[in-house]
């Protein structure tokens, strides 16, 4: 929005700009586990940890028309990879 305004008596013209602001709050999955939540945005460009991961994230929507994904370039292959660290599973 451009608001603009001359006035004779003063020699200068005055321009307002003004950007829409939307509150939003985020959180991470492990926070989400055990939550419905009304809309649901994952950035799915990082990898997630492992499938349990992204079945929480898409699960915690109360509809699945409000969840949105952001995906990776589209000629990429989709897949999510389960990492497990070996090292930390022996002694």
């Amino acid at each position: 929005l451009t608001l603009s305004g001359k006035d004779a008596e003063f020699a200068f013209t005055l321009h307002h700009h003004q950007f829409s602001l939307h509150l939003a709050f985020s959180m991470t999955i492990n926070k989400a586990q055990g939550q419905s939540i009304y809309f649901v945005g994952l950035d799915l460009q990082v990898p997630i940890f492992s499938h349990s991961q992204l079945y929480v994230a898409l699960s915690r929507a109360t509809s699945y028309h409000r969840v949105k994904l952001l995906l990776p370039n589209p000629s990429e292959e989709l897949k999510a990879i389960n990492i497990v660290y070996k090292e930390v599973l022996t002694n």
